[in-house]
């Protein structure tokens, strides 16, 4: 199960007449949150969990998170957290503020989306509440801020109708780490009570590819090595695990090389990655500046788009730490004005 399935399960749990229910769940919503590698809700979960515990808290948490600026890319897992705040915040009663407020964050997450198949299960939750404010509610601001993040919600879904899911083939996953396994232990890549144990872990290993997780620890902690260790020992079974991971990083490094654009050729001043926000506005996701000694370029935008708020990131080192035997500097525009005397004709 991944996350997406396990947090509604536990949600209802956390409402269970039982303490001790509660209590176990609460101990694994905590759990299901310190995995989501999400650094800017990282600082929330405490109060996410006791949120979900205690809904009348609702309208303080959506306060609190719809004033955070975020930036790291969006996945399942941290949508799977959001959501079932997200859908209070637009169904609470006669609060118009907190519904407008639960927009605003829809809007800014829809936009730091990645794969649109990340959030396709949660569609179903979101926009219904959407429409309904953006159709309902009397204020023609609010309203305004949903019919927006519903556009954008709309957007992702026709990008992942379009989009082909990008996982590994779990049957590939297996045939390869059995060649791995005979080639060490030929007696259990044959053994009938292994086979389970090896489809389980195919899965696993086929998960971390598809989130490209290819932290060693990981893999040989966790997800792969425990479980063969059962029936190879310990030793053949990490050597299992570097094998099977030196192919998967190839694989991923092969899929990347192909997907790059083409470079121009020169002397690389700066290349490097960066988000970029102004206040609760999302500007740029995950971008990249690339800039060769002797070009010149150019910024093209309609006003607001955040064309001066780059120039001055770039100019105060937050958007490439080193760009190489340069300085920065950044003029502003200056409007001067004056008198002329009239002159004669």
């Amino acid at each position: 199960m991944c996350m997406p399935d396990i947090v509604p399960e536990v949600t209802k749990a956390l409402g269970n007449a039982r303490q001790a229910v509660k209590d176990a769940a609460a101990a694994a919503m905590t759990a299901c949150m310190s995995a989501v590698s999400n650094k800017d809700l990282e600082q929330f979960i405490p109060m996410l969990i006791d949120t979900m515990q205690n809904p009348i808290k609702v309208p303080h948490c959506v306060h609190k998170l719809a004033a955070t600026t975020f930036v790291q890319t969006v996945e399942a897992p941290t949508l799977s957290i959001m959501v079932p705040l997200l859908v209070r915040g637009l169904r609470h009663d006669n609060t118009t503020a907190i519904k407008r407020k639960a927009a605003v964050i829809i809007e800014n997450m829809a936009k730091l989306v990645d794969n649109p198949l990340d959030a396709a299960p949660f569609l179903p939750s979101l926009l219904p509440g959407l429409e309904k404010v953006a159709n309902e509610v009397a204020d023609p601001e609010c309203r305004s801020v949903a019919a927006r993040a519903a556009k954008e919600l709309n957007r992702v879904a026709n990008e992942g109708q379009t989009v082909p899911p990008k996982k590994a083939d779990l049957a590939v996953v297996a045939a390869a780490l059995k060649e791995l396994i005979a080639a060490r232990n030929p007696s259990v890549a044959g053994d009938a009570v292994f086979a389970a144990t090896l489809s389980y872990v195919a899965s696993l290993s086929a998960t971390l590819q598809d989130t490209k997780i290819f932290d060693f620890d990981e893999w040989n902690g966790v997800a792969v090595t425990p479980y063969l260790a059962t029936f190879m020992g310990e030793e053949d079974a990490e050597a299992v695990t570097r094998a099977y991971l030196a192919r998967a990083v190839e694989e991923a490094e092969r899929e990347a090389a192909a997907n790059a654009p083409i470079e121009e050729e020169g002397e690389e001043l700066c290349n490097c990655e960066f988000s970029l926000a102004y206040g609760a506005k999302i500007l740029l996701n995950n971008a990249t500046m690339r800039l060769i000694r002797g070009r010149r370029y150019g910024l093209c935008g309609p006003n607001g788009v955040g064309k001066s708020t780059l120039m001055r990131a770039i100019a105060n080192g937050q958007v490439c730490a080193v760009i190489h035997d340069l300085s920065s500097t950044f003029i502003h525009r200056l409007v001067v004005l004056g008198m002329v005397p009239h002159l004669p004709l």
